[in-house]
């Protein structure tokens, strides 16, 4: 088992601290969704181990094929299909660079000022952990 160094912070500061990479997240989208793909810079898995719900977030690439299946009345019904973390096609520009790519955490079902991290990531993420806690954006512009 992974041994996860439990750290206080509230989610709000991780959301604040990743803000400035969702906005350019939400241009290249928009640059690229007439070619039918979508990019999503973080990954959510709920677990339950034991009697706890876990909540894992992945950062990094994941790309998505966005199919239009038509109307529901008036409402377009997609489907999602998960297509990888590398580009999927090379026509595509370079998505931006996503400041935490690898990062990894957990959280606890029910506590919000807590996230869990294994020991490996927080040695290689210290300097971007310690940013957020002080409340600072951890996006180079």
């Amino acid at each position: 088992m992974v041994k996860a160094t439990k750290l206080v912070v509230r989610n709000e500061k991780i959301v604040k601290a990743f803000e400035c990479y969702k906005e350019k997240i939400k241009e290249y989208n928009k640059k690229v969704s007439g070619m039918g793909y979508y990019l999503k810079p973080v990954h959510i898995v709920t677990k339950k181990v034991g009697e706890e719900i876990r909540i894992y977030r992945y950062f990094g690439k994941y790309w998505w094929k966005i199919e239009y299946l038509g109307l529901k009345g008036n409402k377009p019904v997609i489907k999602w299909i998960y297509i990888g973390k590398n580009k999927p096609i090379e026509s595509l520009p370079d998505p931006p660079i996503n400041p935490l790519e690898g990062f990894s955490f957990y959280t606890l079902k029910g506590d919000k000022d807590h996230i869990y991290v294994s020991e490996r990531t927080y040695t290689k993420f210290q300097n971007k952990i310690e940013k957020i806690l002080l409340g600072e954006k951890i996006c180079s512009d």
